[in-house]
């Protein structure tokens, strides 16, 4: 057992620390263990800024619900209840096992386990499997995940196949934190994610899950080792059949630009020839869907640009195009659009 150093790690703001002692005092208070768990660890120990708080217990979701004023029971099917302190919410989940994931993301069945031990086996990564005392700093690291962090490594909790049957969007997960985190895909991880019975379970994945993912990992100082190990892995053509290969040298100059909607569209013109319903397969908003429409527009304008004419005539061309960008998205957002595009242009 470690002792975390609490003052050596970024933690949170003073309001959400204030709440998470009053969150322990008070489980710890009725006979209750309560430990922070998963990617928020997993962030305060790399100093990354926590942008969720998870929190798991023993008290079994009525008893929470008894114990705390405000609560609303969010998955309480999944054991989860939502504790409401001022104006924040904080989502306290009771120690769980899981059994057979008949659809690939959810368990058929949850109990409800005696250990914490026994909740942490059931995670992903290693890395995701951390729980910390916020007030001793005792941390709880069954799986060598402390160490996985210091090597910069994703890997699953025994073996890649069990873990990727349990939910088939890990193997994406993975891929996803190769950007979010700047980490490598541990070999036995990655061979795992080629099989066919793996590949197999990944199809169940509702697209859905599977664009979130994706624009998590735009959002990401660097897109690009997202994208690269998508491709190497043939996981992009699984939800998008019609997808063509990238080079790496393009994947890379998508992380040229820092605007997620810009880095997307990018993608996707590389990898389709159609690039809007390439967005509607994967189920973006209308409003994105929209937004990917008229910077295709635009390059394809620019491509078809006549500098021998008139300045005035170029305006007049241009004019339908700008008008479709505020009318699509608004004056601000039309403007920041076009600055991108420029960017685009001047780099290429």
């Amino acid at each position: 057992m470690k002792i975390i150093d609490l003052s050596t790690i970024k933690l949170l703001d003073d309001v959400t620390a204030a709440h998470i002692t009053q969150l322990h005092q008070t489980l710890t208070g009725h006979g209750f263990r309560c430990h922070l768990v998963g990617g928020c660890v997993r962030d305060m120990l790399l100093g990354l800024t926590v942008q969720d708080i998870d929190i798991t217990t023993d008290a079994h979701p009525n008893q929470v619900i008894q114990i705390f004023k405000r609560t609303v029971p969010t998955g309480i099917k999944h054991g989860t209840v939502t504790v409401l302190l001022d104006n924040r919410s904080y989502e306290v989940t009771t120690y769980r096992t899981e059994s057979e994931y008949s659809d690939a993301r959810r368990p058929d069945q949850i109990q409800f386990a005696n250990t914490l031990e026994e909740d942490l086996s059931r995670r992903d990564f290693t890395i995701n499997a951390l729980a910390l005392d916020p007030i001793t700093g005792e941390l709880t690291d069954l799986f060598d995940g402390e160490a996985d962090l210091q090597r910069k490594l994703i890997r699953t909790i025994g073996r890649p196949e069990d873990r990727f049957f349990e939910d088939g969007l890990r193997p994406v997960r993975a891929c996803r934190f190769r950007s979010s985190l700047g980490f490598e895909i541990e070999t036995n991880t990655f061979q795992a994610m080629l099989t066919d019975d793996v590949r197999n379970r990944i199809r169940s994945v509702a697209i859905e899950r599977f664009s979130d993912e994706l624009w998590k990992g735009m959002k990401a100082n660097q897109a690009s080792p997202m994208l690269i190990s998508l491709q190497e892995a043939n996981l992009l053509t699984i939800f998008v059949p019609s997808s063509r290969p990238v080079s790496v040298f393009d994947l890379q100059s998508i992380d040229n630009y820092s605007d997620p909607v810009f880095r997307m569209w990018r993608f996707i013109t590389y990898s389709s020839n159609q690039p809007e319903q390439m967005a509607k397969s994967l189920r973006f908003s209308a409003k994105i869907v929209r937004i990917i429409g008229l910077y295709t527009a635009l390059l394809q304008w620019l491509k078809s640009f006549n500098e021998n004419h008139s300045l005035q005539q170029q305006q007049i061309e241009c004019r339908p195009l700008l008008a479709a960008f505020k009318k699509g998205v608004g004056v601000e957002p039309a403007i920041s659009l076009l600055n991108n595009a420029k960017s685009f242009i001047l780099k290429t």
